[in-house]
């Protein structure tokens, strides 16, 4: 990823990738500078899959450090849809891993909404486990 280089790129594969997961989906041009000024992003961690037609695929990793040591977290990976079925999204997450390896993490860990099935799959096959979960609770009004 090259800073002010790759963010339209990046927004428009985002935005396909996502569109059913507006939290994801809906990043913005402003939201992306913004994390590309956090004390945690790295370029380098931030890795595009470029076929002819230009992005088809990322994975950015975050550098997580804690009294507990440090972690790589896999941030988010997304395929374009018309790049999918093809192993792309596995061939990222390795390559997300193999960067973390090279930047001296040796532990990683990731996040995914229950109802990403092709990600639960993917990560399951990989070696992921559950390690906690996350519940958010509606209270109906009486």
């Amino acid at each position: 990823f090259e800073v002010g280089r790759d963010e339209d790129a990046f927004l428009a594969v985002n935005a396909a990738a996502f569109a059913s997961h507006p939290d994801q989906g809906r990043l913005t041009h402003p939201e992306l500078v913004e994390r590309e000024h956090t004390a945690w992003f790295d370029p380098q961690m931030f890795l595009l899959a470029m076929g002819p037609q230009g992005l088809e695929g990322f994975c950015w990793d975050k550098r997580h450090v804690d009294p507990w040591g440090a972690a790589g977290e896999i941030y988010v990976i997304g395929i374009d849809p018309r790049a999918t079925g093809r192993g792309l999204g596995r061939l990222m997450l390795r390559r997300g891993l193999e960067a973390m390896v090279a930047d001296g993490l040796d532990e990683a860990f990731l996040y995914v909404e229950d109802d990403n099935e092709a990600a639960l799959g993917l990560y399951a096959s990989e070696g992921f486990e559950v390690a906690w979960f996350d519940a958010l609770f509606d209270v109906a009004e009486a």
